[in-house]
């Protein structure tokens, strides 16, 4: 148990938390190799790929429930969007800038996918101006300003909150978003291989879930044939071993 959760994590990446066996898929499969947590750029080509696998193939949210209400999935993902721009604008957006170097990506092949993609978008960055733009959150922001020391720097947020009203964050996410899109395509193939691999990974989880203190899962991950292979070890094993991805 960490951060007040009980759960798999990562071995060796403090940036990944003990998660549940749905949010411990998603880490294996739906984030990229390069991707250290450390960068909001990560987790919004992660979103992309959950909107080309799971939400492409039908395996949405809650499984084994095989559904595809496009209306639903923007709303849950705009709120996941709002929560982890919330997280980089207001506890990181004091020390760096924003997504300043993002791909110039443009709209995904399915027209009707784009157009989710857009919406998720433009439905989080709105809750999260609106969230700015509060009395209240203003003054909770300050008061983080005033505590973080040398390491906060009043510019740096002022940039980010400008860039924010300007909607010049919102295309950075959406090009990002784009691009993870198309990468779980090249690293896939189609959307339902990665839906097959989600679920085997899922419910494999779930079957060696909860574990002991000090043990680990080795997971193996064959793309082509969509076989996921999870071996239960102790303590000295690496937790996801992932090949062939």
């Amino acid at each position: 148990m960490e951060w007040g959760c009980v759960g798999w994590r990562f071995a060796g990446n403090d940036a990944f938390r003990p998660a549940d066996p749905r949010i411990n898929a998603h880490d294996l499969l739906e984030h990229f190799p390069e991707d250290t947590g450390q960068d909001i750029s990560g987790e919004l080509q992660a979103i992309g790929a959950i909107w080309y696998g799971r939400i492409q193939s039908g395996v949405v949210y809650q499984p084994p429930v095989a559904a595809r209400d496009l209306a639903d999935c923007v709303l849950r993902n705009s709120n996941e969007l709002r929560q982890v721009l919330q997280e980089e604008i207001v506890v990181r957006g004091a020390t760096r800038r924003t997504l300043s170097n993002p791909p110039d990506e443009p709209p995904v092949d399915d027209p009707v996918m784009d157009r989710c993609l857009r919406e998720v978008v433009s439905l989080g960055m709105d809750a999260m101006l609106k969230r700015l733009r509060t009395e209240e959150y203003v003054a909770s922001i300050q008061t983080l300003l005033e505590l973080g020391g040398e390491a906060v720097s009043r510019a740096i947020f002022a940039e980010n909150h400008r860039r924010l009203e300007s909607g010049e964050i919102q295309r950075a996410a959406l090009s990002w978003i784009r691009k993870g899109f198309r990468r779980a395509h090249e690293r896939y193939g189609s959307p339902q291989r990665l839906g097959n691999l989600y679920m085997k990974a899922y419910e494999g989880i779930c079957q060696n879930s909860p574990g002991e203190p000090g043990e680990r899962l080795r997971i193996r991950v064959e793309v082509a044939s969509e076989r996921v292979c999870i071996h239960r070890q102790q303590r000295d094993a690496p937790f996801f071993l992932v090949t062939d991805l």
